[in-house]
């Protein structure tokens, strides 16, 4: 009897250690780092940034995102064939960053309904934490992992969203290689601002106030060394750029992102119009274009998008005409 005992003490012992053992990455993933993850067979255990633990293959093959910001990450850093669709948006010139890849997808995305994603049978969605509740839960309820990963709204931010997205596809070394040519192109950002410091800007969208105050664009201005219109007068972010604000902010440049014919005619809206003459970019000449990719920049190609945007700052200065 005193033997049995002693067998199912030991035997007990054992396995309230290989507990501990095994569930000790749970415990400390919530800090995001590479110990927010274990591996479980095939499957590992990520930690995303709503506090949910996932179960994602350790090698996705079908990887859907539910945003075109994060595909030109994906895209280099997985390859084209690991990827189950992208944005058309992606497959744009001028405002997928590395479009000519993304053309390697098969499957174009126009919208992101659940039917259709799940349609495309992905084995992990990669989701912005604007991400609806109805898609999580529809999304889920069909058996796709979906990983919640917060936009950047900083560039120190970008350079953490792509060792953020390297950690959940298990490609860090891929990321560990990005995020070392990002921050070597933002330090020849610095010293390239030198040129153009404390000129004011603006950037135009589509979507009001998407490069106002709090915006990615923002802070890409502070490194730049440029002055953006809307937070150096304390707008409130995502305000509309109407014509009384842009007279109001007065900007040296303004930039107008394009990335087709259509969006050309923006230029002419606000070099020609009768109402903001007396605004120093449209007096100077100083309205000009910019490929879109440099603004909806939150991936790997953000010191080269601040390097283009202070190169077309720099050219505009000297009457050196349009950039497409």
């Amino acid at each position: 009897m005193m033997k049995r005992n002693g067998t199912l003490w030991i035997a007990s012992l054992f396995l309230v250690l290989g507990l501990l053992v095994g569930y000790h990455p749970w415990i400390v993933g919530n800090n995001h780092s590479e110990a927010s993850s274990v591996v479980e067979g095939a499957q590992r255990i990520v930690i995303d940034d709503w506090g949910r633990s996932v179960s994602v293959p350790v090698e996705a093959k079908r990887i859907v995102s539910l945003t075109s910001a994060y595909e030109p990450i994906l895209l280099e850093m997985v390859g084209p064939n690991r990827l189950g669709a992208v944005s058309f948006l992606s497959k744009t010139k001028g405002y997928g960053p590395n479009y000519e890849l993304a053309k390697s997808v098969k499957v174009s995305l126009y919208s992101y309904a659940v039917e259709k994603i799940v349609y495309l049978h992905p084995d992990l969605v990669i989701a912005p934490e604007y991400t609806s509740r109805d898609v999580l839960d529809g999304l889920e309820h069909m058996g796709i992992p979906v990983v919640i990963i917060s936009s950047p709204k900083t560039v120190q931010e970008t350079i953490e969203l792509v060792e953020r997205l390297g950690h959940v596809v298990g490609a860090e070394d891929s990321a560990r290689n990005m995020t070392t040519k990002m921050k070597q192109d933002i330090e020849e950002v610095k010293v390239l601002s030198s040129q153009t410091k404390g000129q004011v800007v603006i950037s135009m969208s589509s979507m009001d106030g998407y490069a106002g105050t709090g915006s990615l664009f923002d802070d890409m201005t502070r490194v730049m060394g440029l002055v953006n219109g809307p937070s150096h007068l304390r707008y409130a972010p995502r305000t509309a750029f109407t014509e009384e604000r842009i007279i109001e902010m007065d900007p040296n440049v303004i930039l107008i992102p394009v990335y087709d014919k259509s969006e050309m005619a923006w230029q002419t809206l606000y070099r020609d119009n009768p109402g903001l003459q007396t605004v120093r970019a449209v007096r100077d000449g100083r309205v000009v274009t910019m490929p879109a990719a440099d603004l909806y920049t939150g991936n790997q190609f953000i010191g080269e998008s601040m390097k283009d945007i202070l190169r077309i700052v720099r050219e505009s200065e000297k009457g050196e005409g349009t950039h497409e």
